[in-house]
């Protein structure tokens, strides 16, 4: 039992992968235990929680949770309670659950603090900087990565430097500096290499993805997202960005089969950090294809969670509501496409997301030039050069494109 707790780094061993020796010792020990309330029960379930992420339905990791975290506050024993919190974080880590999220997380943290627990408060600072960022709360945001910050620097451990500073990359990726997010997510990668982390490249690969999006190069990666999708079924969020890779190349044809194939499983995607990531791929194909049929059901999918900003740990993506504008043009329902890009607006001047904000007007300055009613020309105009100008100088090469193209037709 102790050697199944040992063997955890606090998260799920190797992402895209379940290490199916790893899940039946800890399996083997919880039907070890006496089926009573203990400190040891509730950490073997948050374990298993975590380490199933990439084989399991939302619902049984919400369930094995729940159990763990109702024993922790059956025993009263608030350090299990942290631990348990952070230990399913990643797992939990799911549009839906959001609200739950940050609760359990303003628990965990003030306990961990409470408690002068060093790598519970810089793992619940991990968790409450990325919970802080997809609720907009910008500030709130600033403050639990500075202190994750000063905690990984007092530990001084392998593990949690590489921790700060792919989280530091993700912070340079939220404001739309490409430079140096690449160059934080390459000394990220040295870390975890030097350090023995088993998915130091797919952790790299993820960030090296959204840089090269925002720079406008994401054809660039065609081969090797192929190659990633191809090797982790379990996460088909990649064939997503697949999609969008595709798109950035120039191959439409391409970038459409793989977005009709997913439509025809009304694109169904696991309930996981990632989910976010896929559907806007396929969002981007679709806004830019002018395929209504498949924006209708991808608004209805993103509607519920108009108010976020998606942040999986790893890295950010513009608001909700960027995209659901962008499909709401596409419909034709213009009238709502103002109001997401209005809300979307507000959330990217306080969180200082550059590039979102560039990505946003160029959408808000299509949806005018195509509504033409009084006075969109003139507001369309002036969004696209904010968007043109900003992606000019930041490096945005896609939405430059984007956005001279639609001044054109202005003309």
């Amino acid at each position: 039992m102790a050697a199944a707790l040992a063997n955890s780094r606090g998260f799920f061993s190797a992402m895209g992968q379940v290490d199916a020796e790893k899940v039946e010792v800890l399996q083997a020990a919880l039907d070890a235990l006496p089926d009573t309330d203990s400190p040891e029960r509730a950490r073997l379930l948050a374990t298993l929680c975590t380490e199933i992420i990439y084989e399991s339905s939302l619902e049984r990791r919400l369930a094995l949770a729940d159990q763990a975290k109702a024993i922790a506050r059956r025993l009263g024993d608030r350090a299990t309670f942290v631990d348990v919190v952070y230990l399913c974080a990643t797992a939990l880590a799911a549009p839906s659950t959001l609200a739950t999220e940050l609760a359990d997380f303003a628990e965990a943290f003030a306990t961990a603090r409470d408690l002068d627990g060093s790598v519970s408060t810089l793992w619940a600072g991990n968790l409450g900087f990325y919970l802080a960022v997809r609720a907009g709360q910008f500030e709130l945001a600033k403050e639990r990565l500075a202190i994750l910050r000063a905690t990984a620097q007092k530990l001084g451990q392998p593990l949690h430097l590489w921790s700060i500073s792919y989280t530091d990359a993700s912070l340079a990726l939220l404001h739309g500096d490409t430079e140096e997010a690449e160059q934080l997510a390459a000394a990220a990668l040295e870390m975890a290499t030097a350090s023995g982390q088993p998915d130091a490249f797919a952790l790299y690969g993820v960030q090296l993805m959204q840089t090269r999006y925002e720079q406008g190069r994401m054809g660039e990666l065609v081969s090797l997202i192929a190659d990633t999708a191809e090797q982790n079924p379990s996460m088909p969020a990649f064939r997503a960005a697949l999609a969008a890779a595709h798109l950035d190349a120039g191959d439409e044809a391409a970038a459409r089969g793989l977005v009709d194939e997913a439509a025809a499983d009304s694109f169904s995607l696991p309930e996981d950090s990632a989910w976010f990531e896929g559907i806007f791929c396929y969002a981007r194909v679709v806004i830019e294809l002018q395929l209504r049929a498949h924006g209708e059901r991808l608004i209805e999918l993103l509607v519920p969670f108009r108010d976020q900003v998606p942040h999986n740990g790893l890295i950010p993506q513009p608001p909700v509501a960027t995209y659901l504008g962008g499909l709401a043009t596409v419909a034709g329902r213009y009238e709502e496409a103002e109001s997401y890009f209005e809300q979307a607006a507000e959330l990217n001047t306080r969180g200082e997301m550059r590039f979102a904000e560039a990505e946003t007007n160029m959408y808000w300055g299509r949806m005018l030039r195509a509504r033409n009613g009084p006075g969109d020309t003139d507001r369309a105009r002036e969004l696209l050069e904010q968007a043109r100008e900003s992606a000019a100088t930041r490096g945005y090469a896609m939405v430059e494109r984007r956005a001279s193209a639609e001044l054109s037709k202005l003309s």
